[in-house]
């Protein structure tokens, strides 16, 4: 099931005192932060996310299949979050 979501993205540590521990991109919006990674990226470095840190994204994806990272399958940058 496809979901859109938006916010701005952001980066911050995931995982802090684990094994896992490292600096991710989320995606911030009015309800909660998602983990988020384009879907068949790199789940280390994402080349397409990773400039766009700071901005604001409208995006379309799901949840992978642990729940954990919200898969991006098609995004655009907005200018600022639109009034609904």
């Amino acid at each position: 099931m496809q979901t859109i979501l938006s916010g701005q993205l952001i980066r911050r540590l995931r995982g802090k005192g684990t094994n896992s521990e490292s600096m991710s991109i989320f995606l911030t919006t009015e309800e909660q932060d998602f983990h988020v990674q384009i879907r068949g990226g790199n789940p280390f470095f994402d080349e397409v996310l990773d400039p766009l840190v700071g901005k604001f994204i409208k995006c379309s994806g799901a949840m992978n299949d642990s729940g954990a990272t919200f898969l991006i399958d098609f995004l655009c940058v907005v200018e600022a979050l639109e009034e609904e």
